[in-house]
């Protein structure tokens, strides 16, 4: 975004790229509206697509997960409020991700020391991505749980 907005200021937007974007989400938005007519369970939504070109993959990941994880709770017969709950869950991925990075850079910035996390070199490889198979299996079952 400062990119976009010293462009403008500056005048040296590069209108061709502003202009391929453009025509890039009108076409989006031309086939979601051709599902949505359909009837089409697939749909193209323009925000998800935007965040996902715009985001780095690292952030992209959890609104896929939680995207499927809803696909697949309602798929498993746990109707809206597992489609409902999958949404909620890659936000609040998306959010803890966020708080985490705040979390880690806080000693960083109060030490001035990047290498401030040694303590955590006893860690196995492989125990941060068990925990989050973990989690997202958790959630998955918290999803499809149908409510009484």
């Amino acid at each position: 975004m400062s990119s976009v907005a010293e462009g403008v200021f500056n005048g040296n937007l590069p209108w061709d790229m502003v202009v391929y974007g453009a025509v890039l989400g009108i076409a989006i938005i031309i086939l979601d509206t051709i599902q949505e007519k359909r009837g089409a369970e697939f749909r193209f939504p323009i925000l998800a697509v935007a965040v996902g070109i715009y985001l780095p993959v690292s952030l992209s990941t959890p609104i896929f997960i939680g995207g499927m994880l809803a696909h697949l709770a309602k798929k498993m017969g746990a109707g809206p409020r597992g489609e409902k709950a999958g949404l909620l869950m890659a936000s609040g991925l998306i959010t803890g991700e966020a708080l985490m990075g705040i979390m880690v850079a806080i000693p960083i910035f109060m030490t001035g020391d990047k290498d401030v996390w040694p303590l955590l070199d006893w860690v196995p490889t492989g125990v941060g991505e068990l925990i989050f198979a973990g989690v997202i299996v958790w959630l998955f079952f918290q999803a499809k749980r149908k409510t009484t």
